[in-house]
């Protein structure tokens, strides 16, 4: 695992536009903390059950982002029939912070997706698991969603304009549905020739 996190920090520092599969718990946590970590001005989530997020260094990389003032939006989709913790220690740590806005919605997109700077990003189809993917430099998933989701008359904006909230999230989730993200999505676990395949000796 720490070849995955090394290549994580490495394609982070080069901005690099390669597509990352992690679908894999322990993969989805290193590549979400490094989102976190590393944020300059914004991170945007949407989640379910924060599934991932109660990680120890998940939890540290909020409070760096946090500290550094980076303005976290967090949308709890399908609350509150999602069965979150409520004491789970992420959301906790974003209730009580003033850089981080918490909002609600009943059940919409069945996915995960995180954002950092309108050009990083992780989508899942569902919330944190499943067919996964990601990359550090990849704009037009990451504006999309922060668009469609996040923006002025957007899912989480719930004083917005009532559009057609189904029609907004098919939109965000088209954005992913490329064959390009889905051949790094779906990328047989036995080919390992790069990050987007898993690291040789993950572990």
């Amino acid at each position: 695992m720490q070849k995955y996190i090394e290549e994580l920090k490495k394609l982070d520092k080069e901005g690099s536009n390669e597509l990352i599969s992690n679908s894999s718990e322990e993969r989805a946590t290193e590549l979400i903390t490094q989102l976190l970590a590393n944020a300059k001005n914004n991170v945007n989530i949407v989640s379910a059950k924060l599934s991932l997020y109660s990680n120890p260094s998940v939890i540290e990389a909020l409070k760096t982002a946090l500290a550094n003032k980076v303005t976290v939006n967090l949308l709890l989709d399908n609350y509150p029939d999602s069965g979150i913790d409520k004491k789970n220690n992420f959301l906790k740590i974003c209730q009580q912070s003033k850089n981080c806005i918490v909002e609600t919605m009943p059940n919409q997109l069945n996915a995960h997706i995180i954002t950092r700077d309108g050009v990083a990003f992780r989508y899942s189809e569902i919330d944190g698991f499943g067919t996964a993917v990601g990359s550090f430099n990849y704009p037009i998933i990451a504006k999309n969603a922060d668009e469609k989701v996040f923006g002025v008359s957007g899912l989480f904006n719930n004083s917005a304009p009532s559009a057609d909230k189904n029609q907004t999230a098919k939109e965000v989730q088209k954005t992913t549905d490329t064959q390009e993200v889905k051949n790094t999505a779906k990328r047989p676990k036995n080919n390992r020739n790069s990050v987007a395949c898993g690291i040789s000796n993950p572990h």
